[in-house]
């Protein structure tokens, strides 16, 4: 849970914006729109980390 955290807290710094990493969510969350399933967590976070040229496991 606090991996997850400081993840978040570095690609939130990087971008200038407030990032939940609650880890006691489902694996998989809920798009509000025809049930469709937005990518997980830590896709989410990846993604953020690789915009800002890092590697997008967090294993710099």
């Amino acid at each position: 849970a606090m991996l997850l955290e400081s993840i978040a807290s570095k690609g939130g710094s990087l971008r200038g914006k407030f990032v939940d990493a609650t880890p006691f969510e489902d694996a998989l969350k809920k798009d509000g729109e025809g049930g469709s399933e937005s990518p997980s967590l830590v896709d989410e976070l990846g993604s953020m980390l690789a915009a800002h040229g890092f590697n997008r496991y967090g294993t710099e």
